[in-house]
């Protein structure tokens, strides 16, 4: 089996990597303020590149966040380990060996993440490449193609995220309490389309599948019937927390997602993922609760410019409007003027995305006509103090009950 030699390490891995057993490792914290309850770092992503509870090296990749409360790893599949050889060359980690070779590094652009670039060096024997795949406390949400209904309403999606997956927490998320962790939507990465490109520059996407404990990478026949050797594939794991989606709000417009209070408590304010088409928008925040869509007492937040650059907006609330443990309720955000996108996720069987086209964004309505859209996850959550200040764990918030 193939063994680090930290002699031979490039100073830009050494730099930023720690050799633990017969691994690389990476930690980093996105929000270094402490949970109250755990003591741990309130969002926290761990990366090891092979695998630390072995003493060889293996062509591995685990991610893991909010301190290994949630973690996924990608293998390789192959019978020859002992042949390949570990290198590094500036700030990659390079597994090599016969027709294979995988490149490991870490990105910082947009949320930053992970990348595991692999390269076929002749025409393989078939189109598909495997590797095992071990999760823990993650669902995985495969990203089609837009509907009609959604292009309808302005939806629109970069290549790279048609055919991806979104993966979240099973189960926390989208009502969060102040002392706890960082979960905003729950979204804890993103598995992008693997890209796949010849050494003559040509392109295509290959089909990613992930079932039954096996992440496979399909790549059209015709393009490595046609390629110039090696061929490689980018394949990015980014840890992003918002939806990468788009769809299109206009005025007196809302749309929101449904979620259970995890305990009573008062909600301090609601954050979403927005961009605005034009120019800056005016967007408000506002319960309701779900059983008879009334506005919930308080439950309108300040206004929000919100500018043409995409990122995270808060609406705060000047008095708190107060929650019960057990009851659903829908985070809603409302536009003043045209137009606005507001950022989700497609999948899951839980929690419902909700809209109304016809509210009155001065004077939001006690009683709305909300239009429920299916269980795409809207880059919205709000964050609320558990009563009595929250001096113990009351629960937390999975999108669609009690935990």
């Amino acid at each position: 089996m193939p063994i680090i030699d930290i002699n031979k390490i490039s100073k830009e891995v050494k730099d930023k990597y720690k050799i633990v057993n017969n691994a690389f490792r990476l930690d980093k914290i996105k929000n270094a303020e402490l949970d109250k309850y755990t003591g741990e770092p309130k969002d926290e992503i761990n990366v090891e590149i092979g695998d630390t509870k072995q003493t060889e090296f293996y062509p591995q990749v685990k991610l893991m966040r909010w301190s290994n409360e949630v973690n996924f790893s990608v293998r390789l599949k192959d019978t020859e380990y002992e042949k390949a050889q570990i290198s590094t060359l500036q700030d990659k980690i390079i597994w090599d060996k016969d027709n294979i070779k995988i490149e490991f590094s870490d990105y910082a652009e947009n949320e930053g993440g992970h990348k595991m670039v692999w390269y076929l060096k002749s025409k393989p024997a078939t189109n598909k490449i495997e590797f095992s795949i071990q999760t823990k406390g993650l669902d995985f949400f495969y990203q089609p193609p837009l509907t009609p209904e959604e292009i309808a309403k302005g939806a629109y999606r970069p290549p790279e995220v048609e055919g991806s997956y979104a993966v979240y927490h099973q189960t926390k998320g989208g009502m969060n309490d102040i002392n706890g962790k960082d979960y905003k939507t729950g979204k804890a990465f993103h598995i992008y389309r693997p890209h796949i490109i010849d050494a003559e520059g040509k392109e295509t996407w290959g089909n990613l599948h992930i079932e039954n404990g096996i992440y496979s990478v399909e790549i059209p026949q015709d393009f490595l019937d046609k390629a110039v050797y090696p061929i490689k594939s980018n394949d990015t794991f980014g840890n992003g927390t918002y939806g990468t989606y788009a769809t299109t709000l206009s005025a007196n417009y809302a749309n929101g997602y449904e979620f259970v209070a995890p305990a009573n408590g008062t909600v301090t304010s609601f954050t979403f993922y927005v961009i605005a088409k034009t120019s800056a928008k005016n967007v408000k925040a506002y319960l309701i609760k779900t059983s008879d869509l009334s506005l919930v007492t308080n439950g309108v937040g300040n206004a929000v410019s919100c500018p043409t650059t995409a990122g995270w907006r808060t609406s705060s609330f000047a008095t708190s409007p107060s929650i019960i443990s057990g009851t659903t309720y829908t985070l809603m955000i409302i536009l003043e003027t045209t137009s606005l996108n507001i950022y989700y996720s497609s999948g899951g069987t839980y929690g419902l995305e909700c809209t109304d086209t016809a509210n009155n964004y001065a004077s939001p309505l006690s009683t709305l006509s909300i239009d429920i859209a299916g269980a795409n996850k809207t880059s919205i959550y709000a964050t609320y103090t558990p009563s009595g200040g929250g001096a113990t764990n009351p629960g937390w918030m999975g999108a669609g009950g009690w935990w």
